[in-house]
């Protein structure tokens, strides 16, 4: 049996969501950015599309996928 979290799932989800959101927006601002940057950019913006859809968030999933999205054009385009 598993056993109830200590604390609220849809808050935990919903706190991470915006976290990491918020995160790969300061990857984005920056005017350059390193691999690693990158690399952390990239894993953020998917890190916050499931924490929206998993925390059952689904208004916010277009926020997600949109951020997904950008982040695979952007290191498309840099040959990364």
């Amino acid at each position: 049996m598993t056993k109830k979290p200590d604390f609220d799932l849809f808050s935990a989800h919903k706190y991470f969501a915006a976290q990491c959101f918020n995160q790969t927006w300061d990857y984005i601002d920056k005017p350059t950015r390193t691999k690693s940057e990158e690399d952390s950019m990239l894993r953020l913006s998917l890190a916050s599309l499931w924490h929206w859809t998993t925390g059952g968030l689904h208004t916010n999933e277009f926020i997600g996928w949109l951020l997904a999205g950008f982040q695979g054009v952007c290191l498309t385009a840099t040959g990364r």
